[in-house]
């Protein structure tokens, strides 16, 4: 953790001109006060994602989903650090708008398999071609060399809480009863949303045509 508030704090003194080593309590300011900007920036705090019927945490799951092979419950779970109950709630949401199917696993009859109907694969497209145009349309706005930089930091955002073993919620298991956190959506993490940021750490697993951040 204490990594990755550094690195806020070194953006904050670069921005300002400001030396020095900031106390403790600045640090925390400093987190919360980037990780209020950037939700609200980024669009996660209206009702329903990208103007689309999903919330950030459902559109997340269809993107694990869609990125994924048949995956099982708990491996959306984990990855995601989310709630198990939470999660069997938002399945149970989108099975019923007819965009997920389960189906029993042949090996192990407690696990149920998941994947996307064609519904739900359109669900996902809209929202992924959404996200790409929100980052094109932030990015276009930028000069050559900030865009660089402004990539080259959201990088090192993505990086810097798995190499400090950093989470953001208590995990699968921690009975938190929720599958949202500004923090961890502000530093692409298990929340994520459609950012930039997220779209750069979800890459590398997705892919050709299936880059959202969500």
């Amino acid at each position: 953790m204490l990594d990755f508030v550094n690195y806020f704090i070194k953006l904050s003194l670069m921005e300002t001109g400001v030396t020095g080593v900031l106390p403790a309590s600045n640090e925390t300011a400093a987190f919360r006060r980037f990780t209020r900007f950037y939700t609200r920036f980024i669009g996660t705090l209206q009702e329903g994602l990208l103007d689309t019927p999903y919330s950030l945490s459902e559109a997340r799951v269809l993107y694990e989903l869609a990125t994924r092979r048949r995956p099982f419950a708990r491996e959306i779970t984990q990855e995601l650090g989310m709630d198990a109950g939470y999660l069997s709630r938002i399945l149970s949401k989108l099975e019923g708008a007819g965009l997920v199917k389960r189906a029993a696993s042949l090996e192990d009859g407690r696990q149920t398999h998941l994947t996307l109907t064609k519904q739900g694969r359109v669900a996902f497209r809209n929202l992924n071609a959404r996200s790409d145009r929100q980052a094109r349309s932030i990015l276009s706005g930028l000069a050559p060399v900030s865009r660089m930089n402004l990539i080259r930091s959201m990088r090192s955002i993505c990086m810097s809480p798995r190499r400090s073993n950093v989470g953001f919620s208590g995990g699968a298991d921690s009975g938190s009863g929720s599958g949202d956190s500004s923090a961890s959506a502000a530093a692409g993490g298990r929340t994520g949303n459609s950012s930039v940021p997220l779209k750069i750490c979800k890459v590398a697993r997705s892919g050709p045509g299936q880059t959202i951040g969500q």
